[in-house]
């Protein structure tokens, strides 16, 4: 079975496990996998890069992490609707950076969705005009976090982010015309 590594999008903190130093340069840590990474994402940092505008952390994390990856020659560049398994695609979550993507699994329990930085903090169920300082464009990261916190609270969906502590996951509820999330274990 060939294994597959899906970068939500491209920050450091993201692909820094993409690949490791071996002998003085970096290698994929999974050399027989494939590695996915958003073709509208990627094409953002690259021209980042070629323009010379990269922030200095990211920039150093596109060259040690993700360029040795298309070198090696084991990157997949998807698209909104690639399916990873079956009733798991790729939806695009811009805002955070251009191009971020998460996984949606479909399920007659209501299924989830893995968001990445979509939404980076509980704060942000609460409040979802609060955008963290790293958002590429906070505008856009706000109108897709309140378009999946609807639709989340709508389907039943359970919201898996990337960063938080704790209990990692929520289903969301309606609380008039704010949302709030509803942890494992708590009423619904």
């Amino acid at each position: 079975m060939l294994a597959t590594v899906f970068c939500t999008h491209l920050h450091v903190d993201h692909v820094g496990w993409n690949t490791r130093l071996s002998d003085g340069r970096f290698v994929p840590s999974f050399p027989n996998a494939r590695y996915l990474f958003g073709r509208d994402e990627l094409a953002d940092w690259m021209a980042q890069r070629e323009a010379g505008t990269i922030p200095a952390l990211h920039g150093a994390a596109i060259e040690d992490s993700v360029i040795p990856i298309l070198e090696a020659g084991l990157a997949d560049l998807v698209d909104r609707g690639h399916e990873l398994a079956r009733n798991l695609t790729l939806t695009p979550l811009p805002g955070h950076t251009r191009g971020q993507m998460g996984a949606l699994l479909d399920h007659p329990a209501g299924g989830a969705i893995f968001c990445g930085d979509a939404i980076h903090s509980p704060v942000q169920i609460y409040q979802p005009d609060v955008s963290t300082a790293v958002d590429a464009d906070r505008s856009t990261a706000i109108v897709t976090r309140r378009a999946l916190l609807e639709e989340a609270s709508e389907t039943g969906r359970l919201v898996v982010p990337a960063h938080f502590r704790g209990r990692r996951c929520a289903r969301i509820r309606r609380a008039g015309s704010d949302f709030e999330p509803v942890f494992r274990g708590e009423p619904a």
